[in-house]
């Protein structure tokens, strides 16, 4: 039957159709690939397809499904998936359609990717998200648009396809990204450079670091002057995970790694927090919280300076 709000929706678009009251259910197209592009992370729902069947053997009758004709003189599915396999259960032989009077591969994608907003069985946020991302790869759209258009929020799109880059520049450099928590995976992004983020990578999967660990690793990393001073940081981190890589590699549980040897990673993160601020903490910090943080430093500096001396007198 003809459907006001699917009308309303196209007319929306910017595009003409066409109404047709009888095509062939064996005219329209189904493969793999109409069907994957309609529902990304769903299968077909079977429920749904069930109840859609009793409603037609109930007398009930459907909204229109929507169409667009391939050169072939046959007839590509837009949107109704579920309502062409309950025709089929019913052993119906046609149905009625709106027709989609363009051949744009890019608007008829676009169309099979925002349809279910208004009508027909609801995408799920995960496919919502996966037609976004699509939509920005594929149709060059910006991310803000195709947040927009797949209602999906900006800033989740945003690191889903940040994430996507990094997971893509591990697996060109032959790192198997999928060994590191969605977290970890975040941290690597701010570190820009390629190479620094398969290196970071590399240790972190060889060595098994937290995403704390790589966190302060990045933030080290970004606070270097130069490659030279970039390696020496991590070789550092290697050095002070030797005995846990080691034993990751023969594949034994690891003790808790001494204290000790997180030291100079501490140490590379203030350099790197000093050299970040570069004397403008008074720019940022209340007056009160300059006390408390200059208090705290203090404290730091005569614990740091015992521990160096108790240091002293194991190596003497």
């Amino acid at each position: 039957m003809r459907d006001s709000v699917t009308e309303a929706w196209l007319t929306g678009q910017g595009i003409s159709w066409e109404y047709h009251a009888s095509i062939a259910l064996d005219s329209i197209v189904r493969d793999a690939a109409t069907m994957l592009n309609i529902r990304l992370t769903e299968s077909l729902n079977q429920e749904h397809v069930m109840s859609l069947a009793l409603k037609l053997e109930d007398g009930a009758d459907l909204a229109a499904i929507v169409l667009h004709q391939l050169p072939s003189g046959l007839f590509g599915l837009i949107n109704g998936l579920h309502r062409c396999e309950a025709y089929g259960l019913t052993k119906r032989a046609t149905c009625d359609a709106y027709m989609v009077l363009t051949s744009d591969a890019l608007v008829i994608d676009r169309l099979r990717r925002t349809v279910n907003d208004i009508e027909g069985l609801p995408l799920n946020q995960e496919a919502r998200l996966e037609h976004a991302k699509f939509t920005v790869r594929r149709g060059g759209y910006a991310a803000s648009d195709a947040a927009r258009i797949h209602n999906v929020p900006y800033g989740i799109l945003k690191e889903a396809l940040l994430e996507d880059k990094v997971m893509a520049e591990l697996r060109d450099a032959g790192i198997d990204g999928r060994k590191l928590s969605k977290t970890t995976i975040k941290e690597l992004n701010p570190l820009g450079r390629p190479a620094y983020k398969v290196a970071v990578a590399q240790l972190g999967i060889s060595c098994r670091l937290a995403a704390a660990d790589i966190r302060t690793l990045v933030l080290a990393i970004r606070g270097a002057n130069s490659d030279a001073e970039v390696e020496d940081i991590l070789h550092r981190m290697r050095e002070e995970h030797k005995v846990d890589q080691e034993r990751a590699a023969g594949g034994r549980v690891r003790p808790p790694a001494s204290p000790l040897r997180r030291i100079p990673t501490i140490i590379d993160r203030i350099e790197a927090v000093s050299k970040q601020m570069n004397g403008t903490a008074e720019l940022v910090l209340l007056p009160e919280e300059r006390r408390a943080l200059v208090g705290r430093i203090r404290k730091a500096i005569k614990l740091l300076t015992d521990l160096a001396k108790s240091l002293e007198g194991v190596a003497s």
